[in-house]
């Protein structure tokens, strides 16, 4: 029965819809060109709502680049995405005693981010950050002139699809653009 199961998951898995589909890659793309097409630059709520197509994270944070360290510059929490429901939105009123200890729990775990990090060259290649909540996926931002201002980070536990992996630089220019006229 074990064979059979394990067979199974498998075959599931290599015949498994993409987890980032096309119409999902458009929606995505539609929405940066759509703020830049805007005059003004998106809110820090707006670009995170755009990353939040690629992630669907509970945290999107950003850390800036300051005299070899990283400062906690900015962060935004996205309750729904806590419970990992995406079939399901059920408004705050609606859910379980349980569901709002775990969110409190998590949202008590956010207040001991670290403010600042330490960073290295091996920290800028890899891709993935150890922080209190967990493993957190992070994109570096870049100046026009090629220095480093920070790196946004997403999470805990989260992976860039692997059709947006490659493209992850222009992305991150994009994203260096915005929060840098946001700063």
């Amino acid at each position: 029965k074990s064979y059979i199961h394990a067979v199974g998951s498998r075959l599931s898995k290599a015949f498994s819809m993409e987890e980032f589909d096309s119409e999902e890659q458009l929606e995505f793309w539609e929405l940066s060109a759509e703020h830049f097409s805007r005059k003004e630059t998106p809110a820090f709520s707006d670009i995170v709502a755009w990353m939040d197509l690629l992630y669907r994270a509970p945290v999107h944070f950003i850390y800036k680049a300051e005299e070899n360290k990283l400062i906690l510059h900015r962060r935004h929490v996205i309750t729904k995405n806590i419970l990992k429901e995406k079939n399901e939105e059920r408004p705050a009123h609606k859910q379980t005693p349980q569901q709002k200890e775990y969110i409190k729990d998590f949202e008590y775990q956010l207040q001991n981010l670290e403010k600042k990090m330490d960073m290295d060259d091996v920290f800028l290649e890899q891709g993935i950050t150890s922080h209190s909540i967990g493993q957190c996926e992070h994109i570096p931002l870049f100046t026009k002139g090629g220095d480093l201002w920070g790196i946004y980070c997403a999470g805990p536990y989260t992976k860039s699809p692997d059709q947006i992996t490659p493209k992850l630089s222009i992305v991150g220019r994009i994203l260096a653009s915005w929060l840098i006229s946001l700063d």
